[in-house]
């Protein structure tokens, strides 16, 4: 796992690169359990087992120094453009307003993405 921070107007950025080493052993055994949970093969004992492990893992991140926790390096990309501002519409459906690149038109209305997924399906 990787963090990219950049400072527009300085030009400057670093990475943070999550170290593998971090969650000790509990990584290995906490990324079984998971998947035994969320594949619905896991008994009982072993969703206990996933939650305890989960919190333990939680704790550890909360209490290791970020250098401990983190390799810095200089970042993978070079600084993002800044995002464009656009116009915010209101979903003629469900009234929520959205940003303009995320909404469809469908049969003559202005729809929110998931309510013109919804429309779609309906056709």
């Amino acid at each position: 796992m990787a963090f990219n921070f950049y400072d527009r107007n300085k030009g400057v950025g670093f990475r943070a690169v999550l170290r593998p080493d971090i969650s000790d052993k509990i990584g290995g055994e906490l990324h079984n359990l998971m998947k035994k949970v969320a594949d619905g093969t896991a008994n009982e004992e072993e969703r206990v087992r996933c939650d305890e492990l989960k919190k333990a893992l939680q704790d550890r991140y909360m209490d290791v120094d970020l250098e401990e926790m983190f390799t810095m390096m200089e970042p993978a990309f070079p600084i993002p453009k800044p995002a464009r501002i656009l116009q915010s519409l209101r979903c003629e459906t469900c009234g929520e307003m959205a940003m303009e690149s995320r909404t469809r038109r469908f049969g003559g209305k202005t729809l929110c993405l998931p309510c013109f997924e919804r429309m779609e399906q309906k056709t």
